[in-house]
Parts: C-alpha cells; sequence; structure tokens
C-alpha cells in the first residue's frame, strides 16, 4: 500500500524555503519597508483566499493567522502589493510538490510500467472588467457578436492518482496542440517522460504533436476525428493497422513548433498505429497511437481511452469544489496567483483522499451489497481552506497534527454508491444512445445532450455551490 502522508508532511514543513525575495519583482524597491503585511504574509494570504469578499478575508486573515482581532488593511492595499510577486513563485510549489511524490513513489500508479496520463483544455470564466480584457487580449463587444471574457486552461492529469501533474492559463486564442507540446517538455525537465502514456481527444488530432511525442520517446494515444487519414484507412481492411504518411512541404508548413518542423524534414515518411474500437453503446472511435500490439492490444487501449475522462472530472473539481474561478484580482499576475495557488491546494487535497481512501476500514451493513467508496473531494479541500494556518506553519509538529487530522477526516467523510446502481445507470446511458444512433445515424453525437454546458448567450452565468 502506498501512502503518501509522509512526503506531504515533509513537503509542507519546508516550504517556506521557497518564500525568498527571488519572486519579488524588483526585490531591492518592494517589501524593504515593514508595513502591515510582509511579503510572506502576502504568499500566504494567496493561498489562504476562499474567493470571498477581499475586505472580509483581509479581517478574517489577521484575526486568525497574526492573531489582532482588531485591525486590517485594504484590498487596494493588499493589491497593490501583490503585483510584485511573482506568479512563478504558486508554479514552482504545486510542481515541486508533484515531483517529491513522484520521486518518493515511482511506482505510484504504474501501469505496465507507464504512467497514464491525459491531456485536455477548458474554458475558464475571468472577472467581467476592461482590465482582465486587456490583459487577455480580448475583444471588446462588436457587431458580430459577444466576445466573453475568458481563458483557456489546459493541462495534464495523471488518470490514476488524479494529480495534476502540469497546467498552464493562457488566452482563449492559443492552440491546443500548442499547450499539449509546452506540457510535454515541461514534464520531460521534471519526470521521466519515456514512461508517460499521454490520451488526447479529437481536438488534438495533429502529424506535429504525434512527431514531437517521438522524438521524447514517449507514448500516445489519440482520439482522430472521423475524416482523418481517410484514405489511408481505407487501404487496409483491418481494425489494427499500420500506415505511413508522406510529410509533404503543405503539411510541414502547418506546425508551429520548429524541432517538430526539423524532425519531419528528416524523416519524410512517418508510420504508426491506426486501431478501430467499439464502445459499449455500439460508437466506432479510431485511436492513433505508437503503442506497439505486443505492449497494448485492442481492447487494452480501448480501456486506456476510456480513462481519459480522468481529467474532464479534474476540470469539474476545480471549478464546482476548489472554487478557482473566484479570482481575488482584476490584473492578469493576480489571476494567474491565484489559480496556481488553486492547483497546488487541488494536489494537496487529492493526496489527502488519496491516503484517506486506502487506509479506509468501513463495516459492510449489508453483506449482499457491493459498494464503490470515495473520499468527500469537497470536503476535504473545505477543511484545508480552515486549517490553512496549520498547514502554512512550516512547524514540523503542527504540520503533523493537521495532516493526521486531515487524513482522518478523509477516512470518515466518504460517499459511497451501490455497484448494481452504478451498472443499471451505466445501461440505461447505453440503450439512450443506441436509441440517439437509430434516430440520427452516424451524426447521432451530435444530437446528445450538452453535458452539463454552460448557456453561451448568458453573461452572467451565476456561481455555484461553494464548497468552503
Amino acid at each position: 500500500m502506498i501512502l503518501l502522508e509522509k512526503t506531504v508532511k515533509t513537503f509542507l514543513a519546508t516550504m517556506s524555503c521557497f518564500f525568498f525575495g527571488s519572486y519579488i519583482i524588483d526585490k531591492h524597491k518592494h517589501f524593504i519597508r515593514n508595513r502591515k503585511m510582509s511579503y510572506k504574509d502576502c504568499v500566504k494570504f494567496i493561498f489562504w483566499n476562499k474567493g470571498r469578499n477581499n475586505d472580509i478575508e483581509l479581517t478574517e486573515f489577521f484575526k486568525v493567522f497574526k492573531g489582532k482581532k482588531y485591525e486590517t488593511i485594504s484590498h487596494q492595499a493588499i493589491g497593490k502589493q501583490r503585483i510584485y510577486i511573482k506568479p512563478e513563485l504558486f508554479i514552482n510549489i504545486y510542481k515541486k510538490f508533484i515531483d517529491q511524490i513522484y520521486k518518493e513513489h515511482k511506482h505510484l500508479s504504474e501501469i505496465k510500467g507507464y504512467i497514464i496520463a491525459a491531456c485536455d483544455s477548458s474554458i475558464f470564466d475571468l472577472p467581467n472588467v476592461t482590465l482582465t480584457r486587456i490583459d487577455f487580449n480580448i475583444k471588446d463587444h462588436d457587431a458580430f457578436g459577444k466576445h466573453r471574457i475568458r481563458a483557456r486552461v489546459s493541462g495534464i492529469l495523471d488518470v490514476n492518482s488524479k494529480f495534476i501533474l502540469t497546467t498552464k492559463i493562457v488566452e482563449k486564442s492559443v492552440k491546443e496542440t500548442t499547450l499539449a507540446i509546452q506540457h510535454l517538455n515541461d514534464l520531460k525537465k521534471r519526470l521521466d517522460i519515456t514512461k508517460f502514456i499521454t490520451i488526447y481527444d479529437r481536438g488534438y488530432t495533429s502529424i506535429e504533436l504525434m512527431l514531437f511525442t517521438e522524438k521524447l520517446n514517449s507514448k500516445f494515444i489519440i482520439r482522430l476525428t472521423k475524416n482523418a487519414f481517410k484514405k489511408k484507412r481505407r487501404q487496409i481492411k483491418s481494425n489494427d493497422k499500420i500506415i505511413e504518411i508522406n510529410l509533404t512541404n503543405s503539411i510541414i508548413k502547418e506546425f508551429d513548433n520548429e524541432e517538430a518542423k526539423e524532425i519531419a524534414k528528416k524523416m519524410g515518411r512517418y508510420k504508426f498505429r491506426i486501431v478501430e474500437i467499439t464502445l459499449e453503446n455500439g460508437t466506432k472511435e479510431i485511436l492513433a497511437t505508437n503503442l506497439s500490439p505486443e505492449e497494448f492490444n485492442i481492447e487494452e487501449l480501448k480501456e486506456l481511452y476510456g480513462q481519459r475522462w480522468s481529467i474532464e472530472t479534474g476540470f469539474k473539481k476545480l471549478k464546482s469544489q476548489v472554487m478557482i474561478e473566484r479570482f481575488s484580482g482584476h490584473r492578469r499576475i493576480i489571476i494567474e496567483q491565484d489559480f496556481y495557488a488553486s492547483i497546488f491546494i487541488y494536489n494537496l487535497a487529492t493526496a489527502i483522499q488519496w491516503d484517506g481512501e486506502k487506509q479506509m476500514k468501513v463495516k459492510k451493513r449489508n453483506p449482499d451489497m457491493e459498494f464503490i467508496r470515495k473520499a468527500n473531494f469537497a470536503s476535504i479541500v473545505g477543511i484545508i481552506y480552515i486549517y490553512m494556518e496549520d498547514i502554512l506553519s512550516f512547524d514540523s509538529e503542527t504540520v503533523n497534527q493537521v495532516m493526521d487530522f486531515l487524513i482522518h477526516q478523509a477516512k470518515c467523510l466518504y460517499h459511497q454508491k451501490n455497484i448494481n446502481t452504478l451498472q443499471m445507470q451505466r445501461m440505461l446511458k447505453i440503450i439512450d444512445d443506441f436509441i440517439l444512433q437509430f434516430k440520427w445515424g452516424d451524426e447521432w453525437e451530435d444530437y446528445k445532450p450538452a453535458r452539463t454546458a454552460e448557456d453561451s448567450t448568458n453573461d452572467h452565468p451565476g456561481n455555484p455551490k461553494p464548497t468552503h
């Protein structure tokens, strides 16, 4: 049984080593005078901030962290100080936390010696103000339509451990494949990328991405669009085949990555495996991969691709449970600070959930029924914010006590689902899909209900129910 408790405690106790001056913009000019909020206080406040009104957050912060019941500062004052803190501080904290876990637990979530990861992107809402619109290069409303203030968030998530390994918040106009290549470059520097199988959905049908992954000696599974490589696929009547693509100048000129361009020019032709799988609802999907049949057969590839949904669940947790879209400022630098601090909170909650579920011992009330039990992630996140003072104390004894309490709570705060009920719900979903296929043919997916999609015409969609 792999437990992360010791690694997490050590990291939290030594986290103060990140709070040094190199993360201050012009450190010889800013944070040099004694103020009500020091540099370390500002960093702690960013982790502490739960997305409520900043004045309320600051008043509570002074009372809890600084022991000053009747003292505070204005949100304008903290905002002026925060713009001199580099977001790289929070990026490095969440990355080093993950790197430490995977360094000390090398076989944390491996399948056949590989870490199965999923890459995808999502659209996040930003503060509806002009300053944010300018910082993220968003057009003003015009005669052709409204341009909502939103950003693209892309990341790679381990589908078994559920940790977010790398992520970015950027302009909505940035291409998904460009971000995917940046993520792979980042993981190459931090972890053993040759042990990764990265799964992508249809938006990542790209020879450029395939070639770049090959260059890193890593593995990929990409769900192709129906018309991708259609002529080549028709030539071989098999559900598991190797196709070869001529890397012509017209293909190469579409590449954005210069390394991928050089690789393509040297190779001239590129071979990869095409697999046709049939899902439970009868849908046929085409997967491209550089995994050999000896490593993973068709059924195993189908099972791996099915795990890609974990990253969709991860984005949902970030939005509805970590409340990541409740940014505490309008400037890009503050939005990035909040975003990457929330990624650390998400990964910390995931580590606590992991240990809680591994140690969970629940007596069966009905021995004839099988249940799936999961620690309540939303409750874990809420409790982390309550005990943030102890988590950021950097005192080993205090950190040990609070982590013991959090893991104990994770064991107790769980929800369970009857396996038979889940299987029945799954069968009903498959029947619904069959009915849509029978009615609409090959285009049936266009008529599926939107998966909790928001109304794109609604400028003020409101906030979901908070968990903390």
